[in-house]
């Protein structure tokens, strides 16, 4: 996960002693995910968020797919994306641009 390093003493102890209780505070002790969708969200919130040690996931989804089509998830989380398409759904983007682009069906 991009911004996050459990290497060494330093994370184990920010997040016993600090990122535990910002996330008891916020009311997200027991949450496992948290996820996010329905508009795009800056990448600036996500950075901050993840400075707390709170990753958002980041799903895509429409009434036509009867909820989310595509999200990120533990693991295989990265920044700035909405993920892979979740188990059951199929995913093509039509007519790319040069940057990959294009209509999503």
């Amino acid at each position: 996960m991009e911004g996050i390093s459990d290497n060494g003493y330093s994370y184990p102890i920010a997040k016993r002693l600090i990122f535990s209780k910002v996330k008891e505070n916020l009311g997200l002790d027991r949450a496992r995910i948290l996820g996010v969708g329905a508009a795009p969200v800056a990448r600036e919130t996500f950075e901050y968020f993840l400075s707390l040690d709170i990753p958002l996931f980041e799903c895509y989804g429409m009434s036509e797919t009867s909820g989310p089509q595509t999200g990120n998830r533990a693991g295989h989380h990265r920044l700035g994306s909405v993920g892979q398409s979740l188990d059951g759904c199929r995913t093509k983007i039509v007519d790319p641009d040069p940057d990959g682009n294009g209509e999503i069906w």
